[in-house]
């Protein structure tokens, strides 16, 4: 392995490391690889894969299917539920489950108390105020 690869590969670990352990304002984006997301706070996710998605708080929920699988999408509490061809909106508070294939998940939320889990393969991107947490598996 040559200097140059072994400093990227140092450097990217430092500030995964650094992404992980932080709070407050965050701006993040994890790009490839299969891994588990914990996040809680306020502000904008989009999630591009496959896997499953939990989301508890208040907000817009909106999930796209390019892959031309049905996701699951399971709802539990007040809102508007649309959908337009592939693409499916809630809006609203309470508790949802998004599972799928080939799937472009965007969570706005408008709480600070709300609440992310997504597992699966793919990349992510996230915008907002609060903690979050990464494993890859």
């Amino acid at each position: 392995m040559n200097k140059g690869k072994i400093f990227l590969s140092v450097t990217a670990i430092a500030l995964l490391v650094s992404l992980m352990l932080s709070t407050s304002s965050v701006n993040a984006l994890f790009t490839g690889g299969k891994g588990v997301l914990a996040a809680k706070g306020i502000g904008t996710a989009v999630i591009q894969g496959s896997g499953t998605v939990f989301i508890q708080g208040g907000g817009i929920l909106e999930v796209e299917n390019y892959g031309g699988h049905q996701p699951q999408i399971v709802t539990k509490g007040s809102g508007n539920v649309f959908q337009r061809g592939n693409f499916w909106v809630y809006e609203g508070e309470g508790m949802a489950q998004v599972t799928g294939e080939n799937l472009i998940v965007h969570i706005k939320t408008t709480h600070t108390v709300s609440k992310v889990l997504a597992y699966g393969t793919g990349w992510v991107c996230l915008k907002g105020e609060g903690v979050f947490k990464t494993w890859h598996v």
